[in-house]
């Protein structure tokens, strides 16, 4: 079978370990690598949120760098530059730290030589696509004499879908499952993949082209461009509450736009270069801070956990109040 091909890269990853999501900083694992680092068995409640993601557009809505929660908030980001546009958006609480992704412990693989990790484009578990899936997995597949090994990584939710899966395989191409949010281990497996191969090739703009780049990986953008549409997130539970952020965000997701911008990554697989540095950049590599800093703004000190559960029922009892006062106006 193809997937036996893929021992190699199997048994470098760390398990896939479910955990409950409470907060933002709780997605892929990285609370549990806070904390992991500052000699806690478990991460205590996080009461700030912490962007994930290679943000590549211009940041016109708060709801791009602060998901969820208020002003009243700490919010983690990546640059200065994004904390300077928070405080334009009266969010004066904003530390800049670099992503989550930075954090994830090192980890010492061989790098194999001349293969090609391909990603494309992925859902969500809310979100519906109607992506040419087989004429991308044929271009890719026409560059296996290019390379010494070719495995593809499928989002999660891509998985459960049946996306990319049986394509990948027709065309004797292994794959292997990318990062789940609620895994606790997502972040340092990642890293591994990332650190394992020479090439990454993609068909679409994402926050995989910064960790790859970090990851010294040669990146390119190769092959049908894969093209979002706004009926793809009618079921997205964030962009129903921020309709004007989807309706702006259609701007961005153009073959046209990702090449205006970002010219560099469109080259064949084999003739991309490693943009190590650049990588550093965009995930804010030089705010890094240490593990404890993080831990005091996450809120994980006695009295930040006081106050923040303290806020946290009195918002519960607010809004359950409203609720009632909606449902008597009726």
């Amino acid at each position: 079978m193809i997937q036996d091909n893929l021992f190699w890269l199997i048994e470098r990853l760390p398990p896939v370990e479910t955990i409950k999501l409470r907060c933002e900083p709780d997605y892929y694992g990285i609370s549990h690598i806070i904390a992991a680092q500052t000699g806690r068995k478990n991460p205590p409640r996080s009461f700030a949120g912490w962007l994930h993601g290679w943000k590549f557009t211009p940041s016109f809505h708060v709801r791009q760098l602060a998901h969820w929660g208020s002003y009243e908030d700490m919010h983690l980001v990546a640059t200065e530059e994004q904390v300077k546009i928070l405080n334009g958006f009266g969010f004066n609480k904003a530390e800049a730290v670099g992503l989550p992704f930075i954090y994830s412990d090192d980890v010492k693989v061989q790098r194999k030589q001349n293969t090609l990790l391909v990603m494309p484009s992925h859902s969500l578990s809310y979100t519906e696509h109607r992506w040419n899936q087989e004429a991308y997995v044929k271009q890719v597949a026409k560059l296996k004499p290019y390379f010494s090994s070719i495995v593809a990584c499928v989002h999660s939710a891509c998985v459960s879908k049946g996306y990319w899966v049986s394509e990948f395989e027709k065309h004797d191409i292994p794959w292997i499952t990318g990062a789940s949010v609620d895994d606790k281990n997502a972040l340092q497996r990642m890293k591994t993949i990332f650190q394992s191969f020479e090439y990454m090739t993609t068909n679409v703009l994402g926050s995989h082209i910064a960790y790859a780049s970090y990851c010294a990986c040669k990146v390119s953008i190769y092959g049908f461009y894969a093209i979002y549409s706004v009926k793809d997130f009618i079921n997205d539970l964030f962009y129903k509450e921020n309709p004007d952020l989807l309706e702006k965000s259609q701007t961005f997701w153009s073959e046209e736009w990702a090449k205006n911008n970002f010219p560099e990554f469109f080259v064949p697989p084999m003739e991309a270069i490693e943009r190590q540095q650049w990588g550093a950049d965009a995930l804010g590599v030089k705010y890094q801070k240490s593990a404890k800093e993080i831990a005091d703004l996450l809120g994980w000190s006695l009295s930040n956990q006081v106050q923040g559960y303290s806020q946290l029922c009195y918002r519960k009892l607010e809004n359950k109040f409203k609720a009632t006062q909606k449902q008597l106006q009726v």
